[in-house]
Parts: C-alpha cells; structure tokens; sequence
C-alpha cells in the first residue's frame, strides 16, 4: 500500500528499468516502522477525527428522500467569487481546499443543522511536506498521509465569514 506519492516515485523507478538503467536512482525503502506509534504514545494535541460521536445524523435523516445528485464546475469565475467572500488581505489558499471549506460551510446551511450541534471536515495531509514534515528517507513509498479534522458549532460555521472555516482547516493541519 503506498500514497499518490509513493506511487509516483513507483512509476519513476519502473520507467528508469523500462530505459534500461540497471537499477532506479532512487532506491526503494520499505521500513514501516519509522511511522509506528512511540513506544509510550504521548499525545501532543487534540485529535477530532478520532471522537465517536462529532457530527449528528439527525440532519441526514431529515433530507433522506430530499438529497440529489448534481454536478458543479469551478472555473475561474466561480473561485474568484467564492475568493471573494474571504476577508480582505487574506492570504493565499489553494483551489482545492478553498472548493472544500465553500462546500462545507454551504453543505451546513443547506442541511439546517441545529446551530449547538458539531459539524466537522476531515482532509488528507502528506507528511512528507509543510508544517509537520517528518524525516523520511528518500526512497520511502509507503502511505505518509494523516487526516485532521476541523470541528465547528454548526451555527459559529453558518454564521462567520468563509475565512473562519479556512483558518479552522489550517489550523488542523497543523
């Protein structure tokens, strides 16, 4: 099993043997256990993707035989509006994720949920890059992703500019 990007570096070390190099650049490291959990596990912050109970089903229930299925495109129109809702002189946010936090909070009003409740939106993160970048050889192909979760009162999330939930999603990157 191996993430988008071990996946990558695969099909770099195969095209190199298809070439005719008698070994890849790269070579492969396989050692699991550089992502093992410590021995005595300390936990270091508040993991919302793990709580049992985050977000209620009663929304869902409700809107059952309500839901369809319906497409979007994002052109550039479309970001440039959704990028105007953010406060102004707020950096940079790259498409995906701020597609994903406009989903998530209109997703929220739409669903009417109760303003108490907890809403949540989990994301993959690589590990191999940015904030928490861990210290992975080179040629290491396996998974090195985690999935941190942004968690919001339905009715804070609902209620504040679209630049809150895109602080909650950077600060569970974090």
């Amino acid at each position: 099993m191996m993430s988008a990007y071990g996946f990558k570096m695969f099909l770099n070390a195969l095209s190199e043997l298809v070439q005719g190099a008698s070994a890849s650049s790269i070579l492969p490291v396989w050692q699991r256990n550089l992502l093992s959990a410590r021995s005595l596990p300390c936990i270091a912050c508040t993991h919302n993707e793990f709580d049992e109970k985050v977000e209620s089903k009663n929304a869902w229930i409700a809107m059952e035989d309500k839901l369809i299925q319906h497409s979007f495109f994002f052109g550039n129109k479309e970001i440039e509006a959704i990028q105007d809702q953010l406060e102004s002189g707020y950096g940079s946010i790259g498409r995906f994720e701020l597609i994903v936090v406009f989903i998530w909070k209109y997703r929220t009003i739409a669903l009417d949920i109760n303003s108490e409740e907890n809403v949540c939106l989990s994301d993959a993160v690589s590990v191999r890059r940015g904030l928490r970048k861990m210290e992975l050889p080179l040629g290491y192909y396996g998974n090195a992703f985690a999935t941190p979760a942004a968690i919001s009162k339905a009715g804070l999330l609902c209620s504040k500019s679209l630049t809150y939930a895109v602080e909650l999603i950077k600060q569970a990157k974090k």
